[in-house]
């Protein structure tokens, strides 16, 4: 009976395991890759309609008279309670991020 090495008996195994942890830290970087594609892609979407909402106020603008231009929906309770409910706590969020 021939006697093997112990070194060769382990070293194979142990080939095999590391080359899996290979495949799996190449396919974790793929992942990790196109994952933060999508989100900067749907962050950027996200951004460019809030910043087209920022603009275009609902119930279009007033053209005759002296408040020509100003929005029909800027004297009305429903936008001061949505910025009250909805602007000023983002904006708080928003402030406390940037304290890193």
């Amino acid at each position: 009976m021939k006697c093997i090495p112990s070194s060769y008996k382990t070293r194979k195994p142990r080939d095999k395991v590391f080359g899996i942890a290979k495949e799996l830290k190449k396919i974790h970087r793929e992942v990790v890759q196109n994952t933060t594609n999508s989100v900067t892609v749907v962050a950027v979407l996200f951004a460019s309609i809030a910043f087209l909402a920022i603009f275009n106020l609902p119930g279009l603008y007033l053209r005759d008279g002296p408040k020509a231009g100003k929005a029909r929906i800027s004297n009305t309770i429903a936008i001061r309670v949505f910025c009250l409910l909805i602007l000023q706590p983002c904006s708080f969020l928003l402030q406390l991020s940037s304290f890193r």
